[in-house]
């Protein structure tokens, strides 16, 4: 063995253990968000059907068994709910439901971390696999997506995966090989549609920079290969194939419900085309973005690298700019974007590990070696503060955090860029009611996000002498797939005992900038208790008479 490989590995298992841990240690005060709900309804209905394969398997395949439970958040693909079911059936009985429901993409993403350390040590050296790792986990938005039971890291995690097996083997024209990115590829896109661009991304970078034949065959087989893996892990498609697929692929094309964006000001379906480039520019911290910059220039001035360098900056750039082409009809701030943030970190581990190498090679012709390890030293500390600062400030409310590069917070809200958007908050806002409520008060949260306070009650979060607000027409006693014994009223905001307000602007104002309903009400009401970070809310608790 190579004992460069042999180190590399034994210090990415370092790097993936204390992934975990820190991950595990900072998950408690994350709040649920908007869509893990919806995930954990689907692992539940998975369950009972591999329940039903283990214990009792006659029949298990049959349409009528099929389709109750695989149509259960059919609107994704399955693999990443079925998995985080299988370790929440192992796991619940030892730590709480919330983390059991987490716990599966907290080691995806341990296991990514290290993965792409590993890639970057054996490419660039160790400096650059540590300065990678750190930059990922210390990007506060990547940070706090990386706790949940939901589908944008997995499906990052997943994207890495195929990268970092894509270079391993491109020197092999081995089938094994084909076959294993084929696999992976599958199991990718069996986690979110977005993955789907992973391979014509590695076939764009293999026309210029590797035009070997075996490559080229490698990555069509690992596509068709990865196409048959999908349709096989997932049961729903195993009836009227044809017709699912179509309808499948039309939901996230023409048919998918249309969340606009608040953006400069305004709420915009879609935002321009400029939307996730401005976003990256806001939500990374400057120092990492400083460092990217300088690993792509690495990429001119270095031939050795240049092949390297350029497929992470493909794979970084080529999720902004599906965004920008307008053609989604779904925006959430960055979390759609969350496949550029590894690559991103892994070109500020190039820069950072071009800045140590330069600073060597100065200081060696001037005969002070040491200062070159004070400076790159004090470097990583520059670079590193503002970041962690930010975390810590602004944790557990990491959805909003912007960065010094357009003022902070209180930056962006003057931007008119948008304060926070997957109701994280509500977790603080669930202990105030609790500590206030009176028997037999009610909730009221936006209509869409109500069942966060469902998943709260039924687990002893919220107090079960509460009533949560149902305001649009629903059956709320299948939100989890099941009879659930929560408790709900039809009172609106204006009737509500407390009413919640996220300061998600998306809902609160129009697409000429103006407030809706609810927002005019808001500003005739004075909070009983507000979150807030550098001056700016991110969510008020109003209590009507």
């Amino acid at each position: 063995m190579n004992p460069s490989i042999g180190s590399s590995g034994k210090w990415a298992v370092i790097v993936g253990v204390m992934t975990a841990l820190l991950l595990l240690l900072t998950e408690a005060n994350i709040g649920l968000t908007w869509d893990e709900p919806a995930y954990i309804a689907a692992s539940g209905s998975y369950n009972g059907w591999f329940h039903r394969l283990i214990f009792g398997p006659h029949g298990v395949l049959n349409q009528s068994v099929v389709d109750p439970a695989w149509s259960v958040g059919n609107e994704h693909p399955p693999l990443d709910k079925m998995v985080s079911g299988l370790v929440w059936e192992a796991a619940h009985n030892v730590v709480d439901d919330l983390l059991a429901h987490r716990l599966a993409n907290i080691l995806l993403v341990s296991l990514t971390v290290a993965l792409l350390f590993h890639m970057m040590a054996l490419e660039l050296g160790q400096i650059a696999g540590w300065a990678t790792a750190a930059a990922l986990l210390t990007m506060p938005r990547f940070f706090f997506h990386a706790h949940l039971a939901a589908l944008d890291v997995p499906a990052a995690c997943m994207i890495v995966i195929v990268t970092y097996i894509f270079w391993r083997t491109k020197e092999s024209a081995r089938f094994r090989h084909t076959l294993l990115l084929g696999i992976v590829f599958g199991l990718a896109i069996a986690t979110k549609v977005n993955a789907v661009f992973i391979l014509p991304t590695l076939f764009l970078w293999a026309l210029i920079f590797r035009r070997k034949s075996y490559i080229l065959i490698r990555l069509v087989l690992a596509a068709l290969i990865g196409v048959l893996l999908f349709v096989g892990i997932w049961p729903w498609l195993y009836y009227d194939t044809v017709n699912r697929l179509r309808d499948y692929l039309t939901f996230f094309t023409v048919s998918h419900e249309r969340i606009a964006q608040y953006f400069l000001g305004r709420t915009l379906t879609p935002p321009p085309w400029n939307f996730p480039f401005v976003m990256i520019w806001a939500v990374i911290p400057l120092g990492t973005t400083l460092l990217y910059f300088l690993g792509i220039l690495r990429a001119f001035f270095r031939r050795r690298d240049r092949a390297f360098c350029a497929m992470l900056a493909l794979n970084a750039l080529v999720p902004l700019i599906i965004l920008a082409t307008g053609k989604s009809l779904a925006y959430d701030d960055d979390r759609l974007f969350m496949p550029a943030f590894p690559f991103l970190a892994a070109l500020a581990g190039v820069g950072f590990s071009w800045l140590v190498y330069l600073l060597k090679l100065f200081f060696q012709r001037i005969h002070r070696p040491m200062f070159a390890a004070l400076l790159s030293a004090a470097a990583a500390v520059l670079f590193l503060i503002t970041p962690i600062l930010g975390i810590i400030t602004f944790y557990p409310h990491l959805l909003s955090y912007y960065s010094e590069s357009v003022g902070g917070l209180s930056g962006a809200a003057k931007l008119g860029l948008e304060t926070t958007y997957w109701s994280e908050s509500y977790r603080e806002a669930v202990d105030y009611i609790n500590q206030n409520a009176h028997g037999g008060d009610s909730v009221w949260v936006e209509p869409a996000t109500y069942d966060i306070l469902v998943y709260d009650q039924l687990h002893g979060i919220l107090r079960d002498d509460v009533f949560i607000a149902i305001t649009y027409d629903t059956n709320p006693q299948t939100v989890f797939g099941t009879s659930v014994p929560f408790h709900e009223v039809a009172v609106s905001y204006t009737q509500a005992t407390f009413v919640i307000i996220q300061y998600h602007q998306s809902y609160l104002y129009d697409s000429n900038g103006q407030p809706i309903d609810v927002t005019k009400w808001m500003a005739n009401q004075t909070p009983a208790y507000r979150i807030e970070r550098q001056g700016v809310p991110i969510m008020d608790i109003y209590r009507n008479p």
